[in-house]
C-alpha cells in the first residue's frame, strides 16, 4: 500500500494548506487580528445575510461551535454587531458593522491578487481540467453515500427514472432548492424560490406530472416566474450525465476534453461562413463564441480577410452563447486608442469580480473606422447578446433584427439527480455605461424587423450609408436589385 505522502489526496491536502498559509500571510499584513477563517464569515455574512447558522458552517467547512466561537469573537472586536431576534428569542441578529464593512473593501484587492498568484501560469484548459479531476473525485464519494443509503436504507428515491411518487419528488425538490440556495447569484431570490416551489409541492402542483420532460419544463416555469431568469432551468439529462459520470479516471476525463476540442474544430470554433458582398460589405455567419485560446487563430485570419470591407455584417441570429473571451477578442478589433473596461462579471462564490478590458490588438490589424452591422434574433442569447450589447453601447455598431433572449447570468450545470441538472447562474454582467445588463429584457435592436428579413436590410443600410458618406452613385443599381428582390 501506498505512503499517504505518496497519494493524490496527500496532494490535495497539502495544497490546501499552503494556500491558506499563503493567503492568511497577505491578510495578516492588512489585519492583524483576524484570523484566515474569520475574515471567510465576516465577508460571508456581509454577501449571505439571509444564511443560517448551519448553512455558514456547511460553507466554511467547519462546525457548528466553531462558528459560534468565530461570531463571538468578531463581535468583540466590532466587526459585527449581535442582538436578539425579536420573533424567536433563540436566534440572534447579525449585522456588519462599518468598521467590519470597510476592512471587506480593504480585503478584496489582496484576495484577488492571493487567487491570481496562486493559479499563475495556469491555463484554462489547466484550470478546467483539474476542476474536472477534483469534480469526479467528489463525486465518487457521493456515489458511495447514495449506494450506502441505497443499500441499508432503501431505494434513493431521486435515482429513479420518472419520479412518479410524491415522496421522490418531494426529495427531488428538496435537492433543487439546496442547489440553488447555495449557488444562485442572487441569494434572495433564490431563497424566494425555494419558498414558492415547497409552496407548490404541498399544493400538490407536481403529484400527478409522471413524464420527466414534462416536469422539468414545469419546475423551469415556476423557477423562472420567481427569477425572471432565462438561465437558471432545470434539464432532463439521463445521457449527458450517464456519460459524464463514467468519465471516472483521469484518462476518462482527458477523453472528453479532447473531444470537446475536436468538436469545435469540427464547427471551425462557430464561424460558420465569411464573404465578400457586391459593393464591398463584409459578411460573417456567427453561431458560436469559442475560446480564443482554441479559436483566436481563426477569429484573427477572418479579421484579416475582411480588412479591405467598407463595412461588416455579423450575423449573430443563430448564436446561442459562448465564453465572453471571444466577446472581447473581437470587439477589441474594432476599437481605438488604449484599452478600457468592457465588462464585469460578479460572481457571488468568494464576492469575486472579473474584468474583461479591451485587447490591445495591434494598431495595424485593427479596424475602428469600419462600419458595423450585427444582426439579431429571438435566439440570439447570453455572450452574444453581450456583444451586441456592448457594440450598441458604445455606439459603436447597428443592431438590426429582432429582440435577443434576455440572458446575462453566466453559470453551469449541477447535478440533482441521475437524470437532472439544474442550470444554474453563479454570476451576472455589469457593463461599465449602463451600470446593469440585458437579463429578463434581452438587447433591443436600433431597427427592429423580423429575423429572417435582417440581412436583407443591413445590406441595404450598408450600402445607403456609404453613398451617403462617400457622396457616391455607384451603390445605387446594387440597391435598386436589393429592393427589387
Amino acid at each position: 500500500m501506498k505512503l499517504p505522502s505518496e497519494t493524490i489526496f496527500y496532494q490535495i491536502e497539502k495544497t490546501i494548506k499552503k494556500y491558506r498559509r499563503f493567503a492568511y500571510s497577505n491578510i495578516h499584513k492588512k489585519v492583524t487580528d483576524l484570523t484566515l477563517d474569520q475574515a471567510l464569515l465576516l465577508i460571508s455574512l456581509n454577501d449571505n445575510p439571509e444564511l443560517s447558522l448551519t448553512q455558514q458552517s456547511e460553507l466554511l467547512f467547519k462546525d457548528g461551535a466553531s462558528i459560534t466561537r468565530m461570531l463571538d469573537a468578531l463581535n468583540k472586536k466590532n466587526y459585527i454587531a449581535r442582538s436578539i431576534n425579536s420573533k424567536d428569542k433563540r436566534k440572534f441578529n447579525l449585522l456588519v458593522t462599518a468598521k467590519g464593512k470597510d476592512t471587506i473593501k480593504s480585503l478584496t484587492n489582496t484576495i484577488e491578487l492571493n487567487r491570481k498568484k496562486a493559479i499563475k501560469e495556469l491555463t484554462e484548459y489547466d484550470l478546467g481540467h483539474l476542476a474536472c479531476v477534483l469534480s469526479k473525485i467528489i463525486n465518487n464519494c457521493a456515489m458511495v453515500v447514495s449506494f450506502l443509503l441505497i443499500f441499508f436504507v432503501g431505494t434513493n428515491l431521486c435515482y429513479s427514472q420518472n419520479l412518479n411518487n410524491k415522496s421522490e419528488k418531494e426529495d427531488f425538490i428538496e435537492n433543487i432548492n439546496n442547489i440553488i440556495v447555495d449557488n444562485y447569484v442572487f441569494p434572495t431570490v433564490a431563497v424566494e424560490i425555494k419558498q414558492f416551489l415547497s409552496k407548490r409541492q404541498k399544493e400538490g402542483a407536481y403529484d400527478k406530472i409522471k413524464d420527466p420532460i414534462l416536469f422539468a419544463k414545469l419546475l423551469t416555469t415556476d423557477i423562472q416566474s420567481i427569477s425572471n431568469d432565462k438561465h437558471l432551468r432545470v434539464l432532463y439529462e439521463p445521457e449527458r450525465i450517464k456519460k459524464q459520470e463514467m468519465a471516472v479516471s483521469e484518462a476518462d476525463s482527458l477523453k472528453n476534453v479532447i473531444e470537446r476540442k475536436n468538436w469545435l474544430k469540427s464547427i471551425n470554433y462557430g464561424f460558420q461562413e465569411v464573404k465578400i458582398l457586391e459593393g464591398n460589405i463584409g459578411y460573417l455567419d456567427l453561431r458560436r463564441f469559442s475560446n480564443p485560446e482554441d479559436a483566436g487563430g481563426t477569429a484573427d485570419a477572418i479579421i484579416e480577410f475582411l480588412r479591405n470591407t467598407n463595412a461588416i455584417i455579423i450575423d449573430i441570429r443563430r448564436n446561442g452563447g459562448g465564453t465572453p473571451k471571444m466577446v472581447q477578442w473581437i470587439i477589441s478589433y474594432f476599437m481605438e486608442g488604449e484599452t478600457f473596461l468592457l465588462n464585469t462579471f460578479y460572481k457571488r462564490q468568494g464576492d469575486f469580480k472579473k474584468q474583461f478590458w479591451t485587447i490591445p490588438h495591434p494598431n495595424n490589424k485593427r479596424l475602428p473606422k469600419t462600419k458595423l452591422y450585427i444582426l439579431t434574433s429571438k435566439r440570439t442569447f447570453s455572450a452574444a447578446e453581450e456583444f451586441a450589447y456592448d457594440l450598441k453601447h458604445l455606439k459603436r455598431a447597428t443592431i438590426i433584427g429582432e429582440q435577443t433572449g434576455g440572458g446575462a447570468h453566466p453559470g453551469g450545470r449541477i447535478m440533482a439527480s441521475l437524470n437532472y441538472n439544474v442550470w444554474t447562474p453563479t454570476a451576472r454582467a455589469i457593463n461599465p455605461i449602463t451600470k446593469t445588463n440585458w437579463e429578463g429584457i434581452g438587447v433591443v435592436p436600433d431597427i427592429k424587423i423580423n429575423a429572417d428579413d435582417a440581412l436583407d436590410i443591413a445590406y441595404i443600410k450598408s450600402l445607403e450609408d456609404l453613398k451617403q458618406e462617400k457622396d457616391c452613385a455607384k451603390y445605387d443599381k446594387i440597391i435598386e436589385n436589393l429592393k427589387k428582390d
